[in-house]
């Protein structure tokens, strides 16, 4: 079975395309914990060497993001940060189309290169 390529993917916000994808990247999610130490917690070594062992409890799980680079400028305004909409993007083998917010976006220029832009949009956890 051949690797799937990532070649000719594309990207939109809210049925917008992004433009000429050259990356993307999607996290599905991560934990979110809270510490939870206290004075019963085991303690490790004695004397001034003495250490409490930090103790968590799992508390929610963070949806993710899709965070995606392409050669120009992301087609927004700062008036559109936080805007919600669907984030979809295709690729050779796949798809996601998932509710998010446009959490940010970017654009990087050096002498002699094109033009790089990154946008970030934050999963909202519906749909998963």
């Amino acid at each position: 079975m051949p690797t799937p390529s990532s070649q000719g993917s594309s990207c939109s916000f809210n049925g917008q395309t992004l433009g000429r994808m050259t990356r993307f990247r999607v996290s599905p999610g991560a934990a979110v914990f809270v510490e939870k130490t206290n004075i019963t917690s085991e303690v490790v070594g004695s004397g001034a060497n003495a250490r409490i062992v930090k103790t968590y409890d799992c508390v929610a799980i963070d949806p993710g993001t899709v965070e995606v680079t392409l050669y120009g400028c992301p087609p927004y305004t700062n008036a559109q940060i936080g805007s919600r909409g669907t984030v979809s993007v295709s690729f050779e083998g796949g798809s996601l189309s998932r509710p998010a917010y446009l959490e940010t976006f970017d654009v990087t220029g050096s002498v002699g290169e094109f033009l790089v832009g990154q946008a970030v949009f934050k999963l909202t956890g519906e749909g998963q």
